[in-house]
């Protein structure tokens, strides 16, 4: 059990990083979506690509913020 909770904080820890990464990526073009994950992940955004490309910049023991919807749900029954 205890290799299995090993492996799911990693897991985890790399699937935040993805979405810090991300929200660094999509930031020219989405700013507001980026604000939202950079809050969701309770981080300051980056000045600069530079800043915040490294892999471990954010450490493993950081607490997250309340998570929400970047993007509203489409109703396909009213879209029609």
């Amino acid at each position: 059990k205890n290799n299995q909770d090993a492996r799911l904080s990693q897991v985890l820890h790399n699937l935040v990083n993805c979405l810090r990464i991300i929200g660094l990526w999509v930031s020219p073009f989405m700013p507001k979506t980026s604000e939202r994950i950079f809050e969701q992940l309770r981080l300051n955004p980056y000045k600069t690509f530079s800043e915040g490309e490294a892999w471990e910049a954010m450490p493993a023991s950081h607490q997250l913020g309340e998570a929400s919807p970047l993007f509203p749900r489409i109703d396909t029954k009213q879209a029609s």
